[in-house]
């Protein structure tokens, strides 16, 4: 009885920050309150899609880490995107430098960021981080560009600004949703 009962605090404690750091985070930058929720349930929807392909249980702890990875990402993605927005695009050189920028420095900049996150989230230590970011930031980089970064070009260059991180969750989303691999 007292172990159901540890485990079901611990597990009722996990549910409750998974929603109340994407909660505390927009309450403290209100700017990103928007994309953080999408960001943050984007994340969460493609881990357990990942999971569930994968014949793996989605636990709370599962759910916490979703959710810190989520929110954690956002500002990273606010900033590429407010960045690269204010290149202009009224003529072909526009296009063609604001596609050059998002390609050739945002992606790289952004895998650069979101690895390390995801491995102390996941990991809970900087221990074996060198090693994988050296096994895993070209693979993922040039899988981004090839099967990622034409939709994400779409969006960058042809939506408006206030709906390129939703549009850039759902590409995420389905990238993650069809590029996991089966049991």
């Amino acid at each position: 009885l007292v172990n159901e009962t540890t485990h079901l605090f611990g597990n009722s404690l996990k549910l409750g920050l998974a929603g109340a750091v994407p909660y505390a985070f927009s309450s403290a930058v209100p700017s990103m309150a928007r994309d953080t929720a999408i960001l943050t349930g984007a994340q969460v929807a493609s881990d357990y899609t990942t999971a569930y392909q994968r014949g793996k249980k989605y636990t709370a702890g599962s759910l916490l880490e979703s959710a810190v990875l989520g929110t954690a990402t956002t500002p990273v993605l606010e900033t590429m995107f407010r960045t690269t927005n204010l290149i202009p695009t009224n003529s072909l050189s526009g296009y063609i430098a604001k596609g050059a920028v998002w390609g050739g420095i945002m992606y790289p900049a952004f895998v650069g960021a979101y690895l390390p996150i995801a491995y102390l989230v996941r990991n809970r230590t900087f221990k074996g981080m060198g090693k994988y970011l050296k096994e895993n930031y070209w693979k993922t980089l040039k899988e981004s560009w090839t099967k990622l970064l034409p939709f994400s070009l779409m969006n960058l260059l042809f939506a408006p600004s206030w709906l390129q991180i939703p549009i850039a969750a759902v590409i995420s989303y389905v990238f993650d949703r069809f590029a996991a691999p089966p049991k």
